[in-house]
């Protein structure tokens, strides 16, 4: 299966992109004031820092290698941040030059939409907020542990599909809300975690993305799996 980009790097690209074509009206003033020399060195130098840093922080990423196709996607990646990041720097400076008084504005936006904080943001948001359920989904649930149809439900587990794997994933997370019994919540919290060693022993990479973009706690990893696409999830 051909890994996609991962979440994080989505969200990098959409901030960069949009903060490079904000920076443009900049970059065009600095090249008719400045010399075009500094404007080429400036962004060759940002570039450069830029790209090695974040190949640095990649290189101690698991599974990485430049020679694979992904690892070219991955280069084409850095080097787009740092052409973004270049142009950043080149309109601020600008700004400096031109109209101070807006630096601290511009600063300001360029921090609080980076995807850290939009996230940071985000968690705060939904700490305490409902997950929403389909009243037929409530009705629905099972008041009592899923019982295996093995005696090792280990082997129960092995024997589903991923489909089923990730129903199943989804179907336990509404019955753990309505449990109540100490020893039933720890048969579906042993259960779920059945789920989660399977569904990573066949799908390790999609399972990782999974983890990076879930943004619901009764979210499953389908739509990461093959085949998965988008269709609906039964709860």
């Amino acid at each position: 299966m051909t890994s996609a980009p991962s979440p994080a790097h989505r969200q990098w690209s959409l901030w960069a992109s949009a903060w490079t074509v904000l920076s443009v009206p900049g970059v065009c003033w600095a090249a008719l004031t400045w010399n075009p020399v500094a404007v080429v060195g400036v962004a060759a130098f940002v570039t450069v820092f830029v790209a090695l840093v974040l190949l640095m922080v990649r290189h101690g990423e698991a599974q990485w290698d430049a020679r694979s196709s992904r690892g070219v996607a991955s280069l084409g990646w850095i080097v787009r941040i740092g052409m973004s990041a270049s142009a950043l720097v080149i309109a601020t400076s600008a700004i400096v030059d031109t109209v101070p008084g807006v630096l601290v504005l511009w600063l300001l936006a360029v921090a609080v939409t980076a995807p850290p904080i939009i996230q940071r943001w985000r968690r705060i948001l939904e700490r305490d907020a409902p997950i929403p359920a389909s009243p037929g989904a409530v009705r629905q649930m099972p008041r009592s542990a899923p019982q295996p149809c093995s005696a090792n439900p280990a082997d129960a587990v092995r024997t589903m599909s991923d489909a089923e794997l990730c129903r199943a994933w989804r179907h336990t997370f509404w019955t753990l809300r309505e449990t109540t019994t100490a020893t039933d919540r720890l048969k579906i919290v042993e259960h779920r975690g059945l789920i989660l060693d399977e569904l990573e022993s066949r799908h390790a990479e999609a399972l990782r993305a999974w983890f990076e973009s879930v943004d619901r706690a009764c979210d499953s990893p389908r739509r990461f799996l093959t085949g998965g696409g988008d269709q609906p999830e039964a709860a």
